[in-house]
């Protein structure tokens, strides 16, 4: 027997008749780990609707505090406890402005 490849496939051709089951087994090789791996880069098998579900996730874990900080900034400022409306995640933007007035002086 022997053991040839096409493609990605392994295939096994009988020499003779006679092939026992120790001949098949001293044919046959082994792949190591790293040439399994190898193999198989850029085969992982994922749904559309599963990727499309665990991107929703990824953006909704990633946008859920931001967006849950406005709401309550939002609400305590009809509550009356805090001045400005505005959340207090979008007072990065007047940080360089303030630094520029710094160096002014």
């Amino acid at each position: 027997m022997i053991l040839t490849f096409t493609g990605e496939t392994p295939v096994l051709r009988r020499r003779d008749a006679h092939a026992t089951v120790s001949d098949m087994a001293k044919t046959k090789r082994q792949l190591a780990r790293e040439e399994i791996a190898q193999r198989e880069i850029g085969h992982t098998q994922v749904c559309s609707g599963t990727a499309w579900i665990l991107a929703g996730l990824f953006l909704a874990t990633i946008f859920a505090v931001p967006i849950t900080q406005a709401v309550y900034e939002i609400r305590e400022h009809a509550a009356g406890d805090r001045e400005s409306a505005r959340p207090g995640c979008f007072d990065i933007f007047a940080s360089p402005l303030r630094a520029a007035g710094a160096f002014d002086d």
